[in-house]
Order: structure tokens, then sequence, then C-alpha cells
């Protein structure tokens, strides 16, 4: 970029220039950083104020090619370098607030709240079978749905099924027997159309260390299995899950950054203000019914308390991460 003819350079004039996109590559396009490659007699700089715009009616760098920017501020002249015949060349930098920005946070291991009685769905069946096979030790459930109930569940899944009449086996021991009764079995399934396949592998026990099978498996022929998965959190105490987390940014301009307010992390609540760890139905800020929609809705907490620093000029970045509900 040459320089006006004639130049003194008493006015602090640009020599060069250009925009750098600080966000760009998370997501913020349009946050603009404007950067003045300036010289002028040493005697004559001065900085400028923060509140000062990269406009013509303000303090846009003489000779600048940039159009007039009213949402950019100045926030500062760096790499000052003294030149011959006592001029001074450096960079002056004016930049916009920075877009509310969300970045992924990793996972983040979170004590989460007692909450009493999940939310879960339940479908019964309209066929079932169970069986078992003694040589393999392969216990297989089958489960099928009508078509709108299948639609719940997919294919990889852990589900539950439930056997109101119980399966019931036993383990022959020498000269004993060891009757088993159990009303629900658990694991990862298939689905097909709309069955869905239970297979548990390895079900034995063990004589002397020899893999034995369990003998007369039976689901005593119960008029339907019901398949159920938990949907909401059921904890009876807190718990430390490991949970997805993002870290929400926000920018501030403000020199004075003790009225700045930080946002607080979760903390559960009574109605007299206590922190507690169970919610109960008048928890603040969740009741127990409140907790489990949200965290069905995958809705998100802040993990901890908001914090500040400095960005640029008199702009500050307040951050706080914030946790999947579970």
């Amino acid at each position: 970029m040459a320089l006006p003819a004639g130049a003194t350079l008493t006015n602090a004039t640009c020599v060069k220039a250009r925009i750098e996109y600080p966000f760009r590559d998370q997501g913020d396009a349009l946050t603009k950083v404007y950067h003045h490659t300036m010289q002028q007699k040493l005697t004559s700089y001065a900085p400028l104020d923060d509140d000062d715009t990269m406009t013509a009616a303000t303090e846009k760098p003489e000779n600048s090619p940039f159009a007039d920017d009213a949402d950019a501020f100045f926030v500062g002249d760096t790499a000052l370098t003294e030149q011959d015949g006592g001029m001074v060349e450096w960079v002056r930098s004016f930049a916009n607030i920075p877009q509310d920005l969300i970045t992924p946070g990793g996972f983040y291991a979170f004590e989460f709240p007692d909450v009493a009685g999940g939310i879960f769905t339940i479908k019964d069946t309209t066929s079932e079978s169970s069986s078992y096979n003694a040589g393999t030790f392969v216990l297989t459930i089958t489960a099928t749905l009508s078509a709108l109930d299948a639609a719940e569940f997919t294919d990889g899944q852990y589900l539950s099924i439930y056997n109101p009449n119980a399966w019931t086996y036993e383990r022959v021991v020498g000269t004993s027997t060891y009757s088993y009764t159990q009303t629900i079995f658990s694991g990862l399934t298939t689905k097909s159309v709309s069955t869905i396949t239970l297979t548990i592998e390895n079900f034995y026990h063990l004589i002397n260390g020899v893999k034995t099978a369990f003998t007369s498996f039976s689901d005593n022929t119960p008029t339907e299995y019901s398949v159920k998965i938990q949907v909401s959190p059921d904890r009876n105490s807190t718990a430390v899950i490991n949970s997805p987390s993002v870290i929400s940014n926000r920018y501030v301009k403000d020199r004075n950054v003790e009225s700045i307010q930080l946002n607080s992390k979760f903390e559960l609540t009574s109605l007299t203000g206590l922190i507690q760890t169970q919610t109960s139905i008048s928890s603040i800020p969740f009741t127990t019914a409140q907790y489990q929609a949200a965290a069905l809705n995958e809705q998100s907490i802040p993990a901890e308390n908001e914090t500040i620093e400095h960005w640029r000029g008199n702009i500050y970045r307040l951050s706080q991460i914030f946790v999947k509900m579970k």
C-alpha cells in the first residue's frame, strides 16, 4: 500500500493492512480483527481509547483500505518499533465483540444428584419365546412387538425383557438340586423388523472348574413378555458419571471487570436455599419430575462456575463448562 504523496506522517498513517478471522475454524465467521501497520513521527504517537471505533467519525486509521465498521473497537497497539528519522512503526488493531460460541469439551466427570424413580418405556409382546442350548451355554430370548411398539426401540440397544411368570432353571451338583427363579434378563439386543432378540452367552455354572449347563430351563408360558428401557435417571444416591460436555463462551466489553456478573454452577437446593443432593417435589431448579423430563430431552447444566479472562482491549471472554444431564 503506497503512502499518500507528500505525507509528513505527523498523523498516524496505515502502510499495509490485513483482516483476521480468529474463530472461523470454531464456527464464527463473522468476528473480524482488523490489523493496520502504522507509521508516524515518534513524538506524535499516542494510543487510542477503548471505545474508539474504526469509522471516519472517530479513529479509523488514515489510508485504511477497509470500509467503516462501527462494531469494531480499538483493542491495542502492538509491535512498536522505532525507525530511522524519528519515526515509529506499529500494528493498530480493531476488533468486533466476538459472537457467543459453543465448543466441544470432551467427557467430564460430574456428580449428578439422587433421582428417585425413573421414567421407563415398557411395551408388551405379541409373541415371545425362550430357548437354552445346553451344549453351547447360550440363552436366546425373543420378543415380537406390534410395529408401532417396535418403533420405540432400535437395533443394538441395551434392553431388559421381563417375564411375569419368571424363568425357572436348576443346577444339579452331585445328588443336590438347586432351583432358581428370575423375572428379568438384560443385555445388548438385536432388532429385526418387529422382533427383538436378547442373546446371553456363557450361561452356565461351574462344578470343580468345569462348565456345566443348567437343567430344566423354562419360561413357564406367560401370556406375554415386556420389553423395557430406562429413558430417564433412576438413582438412589448421587453418582459421578462421565458425561459429554461443551464449553460456552460469551464476550463482554467492559473495563470495570468487578461489575461483570458471572454465572454459577448447577446446585440443587431446597425452598429455603439449603444445598441438597436429592431431587424432590419442591427442589430448585428442578423438581424430580422436571429433572427427569430435562434429562430425557438431553438438556445441559453448568458443571462449574463461569470464569473470566482477558481477550483483547477491554473485551473479556466468559467461559463455562456444561454437561449433559444424566
